[in-house]
């Protein structure tokens, strides 16, 4: 009998042992709570700069309007059928094409603050102007290994793009006047952009450039805490100069500028999917991309798919992009782990994400040849006229109906009016979307996004792919040829040495940069050989239904742990004590 009590009691007290660490935080991050670091700037003031502290699972609306309310700042902001539109914050305001800008973590927002959902330590910068006139800067450090006791130069340039005048202009601007907060100390550029400054000890520090508004526009967005390591004499690394539009040091590739024989566009589609295949091809732009490259999709794909899928609450645009990339990864859309994604995507609003919404749906419906049901909200023809309702007067569409012309929305409209290019109307459409892009080609052959003044090879993969579904040449259209350059050739000169290719030039590979760029030249390559276009994925051959394992959604924190240990001392104790009165 002793003997049972002492194990009993041995038992007990294990179980308060374990009860007591399952009140420890098994992460330490749990107990952080999230923030992000939030900039709004007006055309005549910054509205508000710092850390805001948000719950998860908070919409940019949600955080933004507590913290603007905090401060006793205004924000009106009238609901619609898209969401919350930023209409005023602070007393500022603005009408085409001057309004709201929203940045996150350096990259153009594609969707409006109720769809956008940060996390923690995300920066993000709201601000109000004219996308042509707002000037992205480019920082340089020369040297770009500074050493300390030494003099180095920060230098402060953009450009833009001047559309005034009907063909576009590009214009270099040296920032005279710009404010550079470095190691405790404000310094001022000169006229050329530039100001010197006297390293100090070795170490890790971060500068911040502070924008200069001349008669409101054009203005410089404000950039912070850009890395620069400051060396010891005789330790740094044996470079000269570096540029970049997020901070100091950025590699260039080797290969940039290299002329590329396109006759050899098999083998630069295949280094391309080698490149992605040794990444891990998780989205749906991969898994078409590399359907396209005549490659097999991996696996994991469809694994991550089915997870997402089962995760729910996802945007029209992105739930279309997984119907064409499980197709295209040779599973069944209509039955994929017995759901219909083609019906789930027509019983959402698809107009919630603005153009992509309308152009993404109608995309995965022609990818396979889906029917829309005669019970649908939507017809095809629909669709269609909500596409052709975002063409702006000069050509262009655009991604919201009151934004700025865009090449990527552009090139992306066409592509799927393509199929239906028999009807007037759509002809009518895209030919003068077509004639707008000629215009906005730059001199080198390639296409700037409306949030950028820095080519991008995305925008011009776009492009490429948006020509070779109607028909047109990308490589030898006079339309599409500056100073001797293409399209193709502006897009090849962002490859680097191991087959991928860069977001901007000297940005280093980049793997969505990669995946555009070989479904690029796979819709180049379908137009050489007068095969089906990228996105007509009907000859792909489909399993009747597709079933994949997904995990089940994990509960957070400790309190099955502790539920447990809890029970097992609770069970334990009342044991005891029955022996001890049965005594």
């Amino acid at each position: 009998m002793r003997k049972a009590e002492k194990f009993l009691s041995l038992l007990l007290s294990f179980a308060v042992f374990l009860s007591f660490f399952s009140f420890l935080p098994f992460n330490s991050k749990a107990a952080e709570e999230p923030y992000i670091t939030l900039l709004i700037e007006g055309q005549n003031a910054e509205i508000y700069n710092g850390k805001v502290s948000f719950t998860s699972g908070d919409s940019l609306y949600d955080i933004m309007s507590k913290a603007l309310a905090a401060k006793k700042i205004e924000l009106k902001a009238p609901d619609g059928p898209y969401g919350h539109q930023i209409q005023e914050i602070g007393g500022e305001s603005g009408t085409y094409p001057v309004w709201w800008h929203i940045y996150v973590n350096n990259e153009a927002a594609q969707v409006g603050v109720d769809s956008i959902k940060p996390s923690s330590g995300d920066k993000i910068v709201i601000y109000l102007g004219d996308d042509s006139k707002i000037l992205y800067p480019t920082v340089t450090v020369n040297p770009a290994n500074p050493v300390e006791g030494k003099t180095a130069v920060i230098s402060i340039s953009s450009v833009y793009t001047d559309y005034s005048s009907g063909a576009p202009v590009t214009n270099t601007v040296k920032f005279e006047g710009a404010k550079i907060y470095f190691n405790g100390r404000t310094y001022i550029t000169d006229k050329n952009g530039s100001v010197s400054i006297t390293m100090p000890a070795a170490g890790d520090y971060t500068f911040t450039v502070e924008k200069k508004t001349v008669d409101k526009t054009p203005a410089l967005v404000n950039i912070g805490e850009i890395p620069l390591k400051v060396y010891k004499d005789g330790a740094a690394p044996g470079t000269t100069g570096s540029g970049g539009s997020s901070g100091a040091g950025s590699k260039k590739s080797a290969s940039n500028g290299a002329a590329v024989d396109t006759s050899d566009i098999d083998k630069i589609i295949s280094a391309g999917a080698d490149y992605m295949l040794q990444k891990g091809v998780n989205d749906w732009g991969g898994a078409l991309a590399l359907s396209a490259a005549g490659r097999s999709v991996p696996k994991n794909f469809l694994e991550s798919a089915a997870q997402e899928i089962s995760d729910g609450d996802m945007l029209p645009t992105h739930l279309a992009g997984l119907i064409i990339g499980i197709k295209a990864a040779g599973a069944n859309p209509r039955s994929f782990n017995g759901q219909d994604l083609v019906a789930q995507l027509l019983s959402l609003k698809i107009g919630i994400t603005g153009l992509n919404g309308y152009t993404y749906t109608l995309l995965a419906l022609d990818s396979g040849g889906y029917d829309i049901p005669a019970s649908s909200s939507y017809t095809k023809e629909g669709i269609i006229s909500s596409i052709l309702s975002y063409q702006l007067p000069n050509g262009a569409f655009a991604l919201d109906k009151n934004a700025p012309p865009d090449s990527d929305m552009t090139a992306i409209a066409i592509t799927a009016l393509a199929p239906y290019m028999d009807e007037s109307r759509v002809k009518k459409a895209v030919d003068a979307a077509v004639s707008y892009l000629s215009k906005a080609q730059q001199p080198d052959g390639g296409f700037l996004p409306s949030y950028s003044s820095e080519e991008v090879s995305e925008s011009t993969a776009q492009v490429i792919i948006a020509l070779s579904s109607i028909g047109i040449n990308p490589k030898t259209d006079t339309r599409f040829i500056k100073n001797g350059k293409s399209a193709v050739d502006a897009l090849l000169s962002f490859r680097t040495s191991n087959g991928a290719f860069e977001h901007t030039r000297g940005g280093g590979a980049d793997y969505v940069a990669t995946e555009q760029s070989v479904l690029a030249l796979c819709a180049y390559r379908s137009l050489l050989k007068s095969s089906s276009h990228v996105f007509d994925l009907t000859g792909i051959k489909s399993e009747d239904a597709t079933t994949i394992k997904v995990k089940n959604p994990e509960t957070g924190g400790n309190e099955p742990f502790a539920a447990a240990a809890a029970v097992v001392s609770v069970s334990l104790l009342a044991l005891l004590l029955r022996r001890k009165k049965c005594e």
